[in-house]
């Protein structure tokens, strides 16, 4: 997806306004108002096979998706900050376009999403689900604020450069 093919780094922020946040306890991953948290800020890494993308928090981890009931007996499942190999597929989400906004979708077909502040028990918390009711819908669309973007070569770097034979002969015989 176009908007991450140039960013270094992104905030996620949710359908409720808050921005994904990674905790100082290396493990979990919720929302917060503050943008202005460094914990905030999400590295951008391409997946080099599909369209994935992995996003690493602050403290060196892995945005990823688990098999483990937020809240056991209800729908959603943990997305935690992990360790992990580039080969897991659990750290790789496939963007997709939404309008002005983007889903993020797992390996097993579930969205990133930013449950609603007024919920116990999922007050500010990130799971990934299906949403199946026309009120949570929505909490699967994340806006893709770049902070920092990869910069662009010029042409001149661009460019292919031609060596001729006869030039490194040349260049050689200069010295």
């Amino acid at each position: 997806m176009e908007v991450f093919e140039r960013a270094a780094t992104v905030r996620l922020k949710s359908i409720h306004g808050r921005f994904l946040w990674a905790d100082g306890n290396r493990k979990s991953v919720s929302q917060t108002g503050d943008s202005r948290d460094v914990a905030t800020v999400w590295k951008v890494e391409q997946v080099t096979v599909g369209a994935a993308v992995r996003f690493k928090s602050v403290h060196d981890l892995y945005l990823a998706e688990t098999d483990f009931a937020y809240i056991l007996g209800l729908t959603g499942k943990k997305v935690i900050q992990s360790y992990s190999s580039k080969a897991d597929s659990a750290v790789e989400w496939q963007p997709i376009s939404q309008g002005k906004y983007v889903k993020l979708k797992t390996r097993k077909g579930t969205f990133l999403r930013a449950n609603g502040v007024m919920l116990p028990g999922y007050r500010n918390s990130v799971t990934h689900d299906v949403p199946e009711s026309p009120a949570t819908q929505s909490w699967i669309l994340w806006e893709v604020q770049v902070v920092e973007s990869i910069p662009r070569k010029s042409p001149v770097e661009e460019a292919p450069i031609h060596v001729s034979l006869d030039t490194i002969i040349f260049s050689q015989r200069s010295f």
